[in-house]
């Protein structure tokens, strides 16, 4: 028998989180109990304490209350997952039109059990108006310039060492990482990002459709973007997904982008309007990694996470965020 103490602190180890998306290792892309009007999709990401095992294991979707849509506790939706990876997973709810406004709840079952409840609602978003043009969404100007609190954790066994990062009692390494437009050429406005000595630049461009990626360089190797790649979609009109792979396929480099918004995000002035961007990439025979993106429009990027890992498991995640 588990005692109550064991009881409680598994259970401090076990959570069921709604979100926006679900990054590489699993855990929760802008974990929210709010989705914008529009939301077709609803996401959430669960953890398992070390005790908890199901042989089966079903996510059950309820309309709580959605006024004349559906009657009150309606079950929407289903899903019962056959495979799982280790302790963690997520449940995905889609629908062909948009959820309607309202209350929700899912309740995860576990061999036929209940294991957790999580409510939520699809409410009218925050507005953000008025949306800049395409050029300035981000701003490019040259000396434009910004400062990010840098922190980078790395998962269970992995080493890493850091010339120009400091690790902490806590093992996570922290410090500054600074961009800034350099100058514009034919490629775009070339922007530096620099941790140390070592700067990695991208050459950015804006036009009708968005902000684009037209060629990176790192170490004095150059890539380059053929076609160029999206990041950030602009007059948004969310939510929306996108792919992205190199004109060359001997590259191997597939991109799966998705974009919501606006939902508040954490701008300069504190919580804002904002747009977040999700991509997904994976190579042939190599870790999954996801960029998770925060954009405030006339600001630009806010924060980003970038998580590396194989089968759920974490090798490392990198986070910056704009210092205010």
């Amino acid at each position: 028998m588990i005692s109550a103490g064991a009881a409680a602190q598994a259970d401090e180890q076990s959570w069921l989180q709604p979100a926006l998306g679900r990054a590489a290792d699993y855990t929760p892309v802008y974990p929210t109990n709010t989705f914008p009007i529009g939301t077709r999709e609803i996401i959430a990401v669960f953890r398992l304490a070390p005790r908890e095992r199901f042989k089966s294991f079903t996510g059950q979707l309820v309309a709580v209350d959605v006024g004349n849509v559906a009657p009150p506790n309606f079950p929407v939706a289903r899903v019962e997952l056959k495979s799982r990876i280790g302790d963690r997973g997520s449940f995905r709810f889609s629908l062909p039109r948009p959820f309607p406004a309202g209350r929700y709840r899912l309740d995860a079952t576990g061999d036929g059990r209940l294991w957790k409840s999580a409510e939520f609602t699809v409410a009218k978003a925050a507005t953000a108006t008025p949306l800049p043009p395409a050029d300035q969404v981000i701003p490019l100007s040259d000396g434009q310039s910004w400062s990010y609190d840098f922190l980078l954790e790395t998962g269970p066994g992995v080493h890493l060492t850091l010339e120009h990062a400091t690790a902490g009692a806590d093992g996570k390494f922290r410090g500054t990482e600074t961009e800034r437009v350099l100058a514009h050429d034919a490629a775009g406005a070339r922007v530096e990002s620099r941790l140390g000595p070592a700067p990695l630049e991208e050459w950015l461009q804006t036009g009708g459709k968005g902000v684009f990626i037209t060629q990176r360089k790192i170490q004095d190797q150059m890539f380059v973007f053929d076609p160029p790649q999206l990041i950030l979609p602009w007059p948004p009109h969310t939510p929306q997904n996108w792919d992205w792979r190199h004109k060359d396929r001997a590259v191997g480099i597939h991109q799966i982008s998705h974009m919501w918004g606006p939902v508040p995000v954490i701008g300069p002035q504190g919580p804002t309007p904002g747009f977040v961007v999700l991509t997904q990439e994976q190579e042939p025979n190599s870790p999954l990694i996801t960029f998770e993106r925060h954009y405030v429009p006339g600001v630009g990027k806010v924060r980003e996470v970038l998580t590396e890992a194989v089968k759920g498991e974490l090798i490392f995640r990198q986070q910056l965020t704009l210092k205010r």
